[in-house]
């Protein structure tokens, strides 16, 4: 037991010793060997290197000794250009809190060290290359003279490990820009002759990856194990194993001796459940909530020459089958994913070169099966091929993802699609984009529906066929818009282009129908609001069309009609409707019209119609007494036959210019009436009241003339139930009005003395006409309600009714010149023959009777009678 206690003892003194001795050693000769090693690495690398401080340690790495740098920084070589390296500080290739370098007890005393390990830990190390293959790491030995220093290093490494240290690479010749953290890294290298055995296995952390405009933040794990052997005919990889999180590559392959090199990366086991971490930052938060899933198979061929200046060529194939993605937020999923792809960076290996298929990709969303081909040549003008065939149900689709600028969908569509053309690159694309890809479909629907969120286009219940190339051709297309069911039939030369504002003329020909048009509902309020003031309407440029359309039904305001049917016709800012037939007002009406945008901004409007039995009381009913309280629909009774021809001028916002509105028309008004009609009522001195409150016609006709913002009423002759008329005059736009009336003193006389004894001598203005009668001349004048009524002479008829002879030639002369109306009338050059005056007939009465006037006139008392009237007359007759 004290023999043990003794060697003990020995061995406690003997270690203390050695160890006190080797302190010793190492306090004497550290600045010795740091000397040595600094002034040797000086010597033989072209850059410069700095040490913060330096510590000898024979007992650290014992049985080696080792001398631990610390703070130590490796200036970058000066053979590239820094300039392209904006914002970034290329001065520092490395920097390390500490670096252990181990070397052989015995090389203290020779003087001449060789360093067999190296230990670096907790630093920075960047490597960035030019756009010519010059980087800031070549440092390439010089010459060492060792008489200079008394010692030489030589770095003949066995192994280097590597921790904590922080790497960057860029190279601006291949657009790559990588940086991470090399967590722990072991290098062996073992040296026979001319061959080199390399040995890695490093396991790494990537934070962000860029390549030309591709840029990824992983922050994924990556592990290499790596075995090759180098000879004079060059690199060959014996083992390669890559593992980057949970996906598996395996590499093998070689690079010859005049480096050109061709290694596979094979990848049997990718799960695209993974795959989502590795999306562009910017797509990554818009799928944060899918979850893919399948098996992907990869294989990557890259060949070519091993060169700083260029990436080589990289051929990549992928495949998957039964792949899925799921959303959290709905029951449907997208099932049954797969294809075949390649990716090739073409002959020049760079984004212009680069190449992009996936073919035969089919998959399944909710219950419709799609399928088609793509692809992609050149990144930056990408040239893009697209087919694509399958069923579209909408609302299973928005339920998966969001459709921008749609609320709500349903039905479904069979569309089959081809795109060919090339993209601009750009943030935000529009349709104009979509129309440079030259789209071809055919798209069938079957009651589909769609409602936009700003709820301008609410299409419902479509049906029918439509293809789309340049032009679009629709086939029994019947649709619901605004609750309007239209049909369509016809060819749209341009219309995607048009509808893309792009300088093209859009041509229609087509036959459009619809069930119960409501024109109102396609014209909301022009009015602004934000200042409150109205828009001026133009009508569309760039548009020619020819279309035949037949309406079942048509409804504007208070106007219903059970038929409208007829051809439109627009181009360059005019508008025509011919063979225009309408059905309404218990009535037919059929005509053309026309419309003309002038420069100014302004229209004119031209339209020639013929109506039949149109209800007079439901006419002005539905257009709401055309505006004016003179004579309303409760006035009126009776059915209109006839034509008329209207010139009617437009300001910019479709209001009539009355000033200029011309028409010429001739119109019958069979059995009608006229129901409280104030200034027939005003008669009431001369005829009985209950007899003027409704007055009944079998049949009036006359000529209808406007001009300088009047109606004009030729004399005609009416018989009615109240008494014969022969009545003339005008009523202008201003609802001021001057009507002459004639009537029979016999009549007068017969009905008033009934129940006042009155005679001859009491009325003004009268006259014989030589067969027995006399007649009374009186004149309605007023404005709105403000009726006056006066005696008239025989002068003042006859004057007015010349005067509307000559108004009604100047109307048609004007017309004809104007227009190239009335060409066959020959009363435009001379109108020798008086017009005849129109009768109107009552059945209870015989027109072809002369009755005599029982009531002789007194001539020589006339002139007497007209000055003591005590009834409002007119004193200029």
């Amino acid at each position: 037991m004290r023999i043990f206690f003794k060697i003990l003892k020995w061995t406690i003194v003997t270690t203390g010793a050695i160890l006190l001795a080797f302190f010793t050693l190492s306090f004497f000769l550290r600045n010795r060997v740091a000397d040595i090693i600094l002034a040797s690495v000086n010597r033989t690398i072209s850059t410069r290197v700095e040490i913060g401080g330096y510590n000898l340690s024979l007992i650290k790495k014992f049985p080696k000794a080792a001398i631990e740098l610390k703070n130590v920084t490796v200036l970058s070589s000066h053979h590239f250009d820094k300039s392209q390296f904006a914002r970034i500080n290329t001065d520092t290739l490395l920097i390390v809190k500490s670096a252990f370098l181990e070397f052989g007890m015995s090389d203290i005393l020779k003087g001449n060290y060789t360093i067999q390990r190296l230990t670096v830990s907790d630093g920075r190390l960047d490597l960035y290359s030019d756009s010519s293959g010059r980087v800031n790491y070549d440092i390439p030995a010089t010459k060492n003279d060792s008489s200079e220093q008394g010692g030489e290093i030589v770095i003949n490494l066995e192994k280097i490990n590597v921790s904590g240290l922080e790497l960057r690479y860029v190279n601006k010749a291949t657009s790559l820009d990588i940086s991470g953290l090399i967590e722990a890294g072991k290098f062996k290298s073992r040296i026979a002759g001319n061959e080199l055995d390399f040995i890695c296995n490093s396991s790494l952390r990537i934070n962000s990856f860029q390549m030309f405009n591709v840029s990824l933040k992983p922050y994924a794990s990556l592990n290499i194990d790596l075995d090759l052997h180098q000879s004079d005919s060059g690199i060959v990889f014996r083992k390669g194993n890559f593992r980057l999180e949970d996906f598996r590559f395996g590499l093998t392959g070689f690079i010859d001796s005049s480096d050109m090199m061709d290694l596979r990366i094979t990848g049997q086991n990718i799960q695209l459940a993974r795959i989502k971490k590795y999306l562009p930052e910017k797509y990554a938060q818009t799928f944060s909530e899918y979850s893919p899933a399948g098996v992907l198979k990869t294989e990557c061929r890259i060949s070519g020459p091993l060169s700083r200046k260029q990436n080589p060529a990289i051929s990549l194939t992928l495949s998957l089958a039964k792949g899925s993605v799921t959303y959290k937020k709905s029951k449907i999923s997208l099932t049954d994913i797969g294809f075949s792809g390649s990716f090739s960076n073409g002959a020049g290996k760079r984004p212009e070169t680069f190449r992009i298929n996936v073919d035969d990709f089919h998959f399944k969303i909710g219950s419709a099966i799609c399928s088609g081909n793509f692809s992609l040549t050149d990144f930056t003008k990408p040239d893009i091929t697209v087919t694509f065939s399958g069923d579209i149900i909408p609302s299973e689709i928005m339920d998966f993802i969001s459709i921008p600028g749609i609320r709500e969908a349903s039905g479904s569509f069979r569309l089959n699609l081809s795109l060919s053309g090339q993209l601009k690159l750009k943030d935000k694309y529009d349709f104009s984009d979509f129309l440079d890809l030259n789209p071809r479909a055919d798209i069938r629907f079957n009651s589909f529906s769609v409602t936009d969120k700003d709820n301008r286009l609410p299409l419902d219940d479509i049906d029918g066929n439509i293809m789309v190339a340049r032009n679009v051709w629709a086939e029994d297309l019947v649709f619901t818009y605004l609750g309007q069911r239209f049909s369509v039939d016809g060819e749209f030369t341009d219309l995607p282009a048009w509808l893309a504002g792009k300088p093209v003329k859009l041509k229609a020909v087509a036959d459009i129908s619809a069930d119960n048009l409501n024109p109102s509902l396609f014209f909301p309020d022009s009015t602004s609001e934000i200042s409150g003031a109205k828009r001026a309407i133009q009508l569309p440029s760039g548009v020619d069309a020819d279309i035949n359309f037949k309406l079942n039904s048509l409804t504007w305001d208070a106007f219903h009609a059970e038929s409208v049917t007829g051809s439109f016709h627009y181009t360059a800012g005019r508008l025509d409707l011919s063979s225009l037939k309408i059905i309404a007002l218990s009535g037919t009406t059929e005509g053309s019209f026309s419309l003309v945008g002038n420069p100014a901004g302004s229209f004119a409007t031209q339209g020639t119609f013929t109506f039949d039995n149109i209800d007079i009381n439901k006419t002005f009913k539905s257009f709401k007494n055309f505006g004016q309280s003179f004579i309303v629909a409760e006035n009126l009774e009776g059915s209109l036959s006839g034509n008329l021809t209207l010139l009617m001028p437009l300001d910019s916002l479709f209001n009539p210019i009355g000033k200029d509105v011309t028409a010429e028309g001739k119109y019958v008004l069979l059995n009608g009436a006229l129901n409280n009609f104030e200034p027939l009522k005003a008669l009431s001195d001369y005829i009985e009241l209950s007899e003027l409150q409704e007055v009944r016609f079998s049949r009036v006709e006359n000529d209808l003339y406007i001009k300088d913002k009047y109606v004009a009423v030729p004399q005609m002759e009416i018989r009615s139930t109240a008494a014969d008329f022969t009545i003339s005059g005008k009523h202008y736009f201003d609802d001021s009005y001057e009507y002459h009336v004639k009537t029979y003193l016999s009549v007068l006389l017969s009905k008033k003395a009934r129940k006042s004894s009155r005679s001859s001598d009491e009325f003004g203005a009268i006259e014989e006409d030589g067969l027995g009668r006399t007649s009374i001349f009186l004149k309605v004048t007023g404005l709105d309600d403000n009726i006056k009524v006066a005696y008239d002479l025989k002068a003042a008829g006859n004057n007015v009714k010349q005067s509307l002879k000559k108004e009604k030639g100047n109307l048609r002369t004007i017309l004809n010149q104007e227009y190239g109306w009335f060409r066959k009338d020959s009363t435009i050059r001379q109108d020798n023959n008086p017009r005849p005056k129109f009768r109107i007939t009552f059945p209870e009465t015989d027109s072809s009777q002369n009755m005599p006037d029982t009531v002789p006139a007194e001539k020589n008392k006339r002139i007497n009678r007209i000055f003591k009237k005590k009834i409002n007359q007119d004193p200029d007759n």
